[in-house]
């Protein structure tokens, strides 16, 4: 069993393809931010890092909905550079 600490750190070590899909997708951070309900700002934040942010699970549906993706395509276990 996985108590909540290790999930915490299994967590915190999911890569995070914000950035990747968005430039695949070729949508901004303001037409992604309309999209999907959320300030540009934050966008903007969750677009610089590599490691998956804290996102709610609604927040990460809107996300995917916008980029009409799935939520495995914006996670996944990886090495980071």
């Amino acid at each position: 069993m996985i108590d909540k600490g290790e999930t915490m750190t299994v967590l915190a070590r999911m890569k995070w393809k914000l950035r990747a899909i968005m430039a695949d997708r070729k949508i901004s951070i303001h037409e992604l931010a309309e999209q999907a309900n959320f300030s540009a700002s934050t966008i903007t934040r969750w677009r610089k890092v590599d490691e998956m942010p804290k996102i709610s699970g609604p927040e990460m549906d809107r996300l995917c909905d916008a980029l009409k993706c799935e939520d495995i395509d914006l996670i996944g276990k990886g090495k980071f550079q």
